[in-house]
């Protein structure tokens, strides 16, 4: 009794592994930079909305203001170039996405906000400019 329905689990099992897929990079939003909403799409026009950033020693201070809104999306880079650099910080309205040694941050929530206010922290011998996007 106990081989008729192990066997046949056993099979099952092995095809659900062959269905997994997975990101050797870690999460599409890393390598694409773009979140992997079904209904919401990018938004391609002008930004409605204002981005400011104050420096702080190694951590900056990144507001993101302008009206309702109820996700977002943002990361550092130097000019110039897309790797992204940095890591920011967690709180009851933003969660980090990891992406290696970078991160990005995004909505914890999809409650509406009017604004937020994000910190990011250079990565360690780092100088230069940043810009989030």
């Amino acid at each position: 009794m106990k081989n008729s329905i192990l066997i046949p689990s056993i099979i099952a099992l092995s095809f659900l592994v062959c269905f997994i897929q997975t990101y050797p990079t870690g999460a599409p939003k890393c390598s694409s930079k773009v979140p992997k909403h079904e209904s919401h799409k990018p938004q391609t026009g002008e930004s409605p909305y204002t981005l400011t950033a104050k420096k702080n020693g190694k951590t900056a201070t990144v507001g993101i203001s302008g009206g309702s809104f109820k996700g977002f999306f943002i990361y550092a880079v130097q000019p110039g170039s897309s790797d992204m650099i940095g890591t920011f910080q967690t709180s009851d309205k933003v969660k980090e996405l990891s992406c290696g040694s970078a991160s990005a941050a995004t909505h914890a929530n999809e409650k509406s906000k009017n604004s937020i206010t994000l910190t990011w922290k250079a990565p360690d011998n780092f100088s230069g400019e940043v810009e989030f996007k």
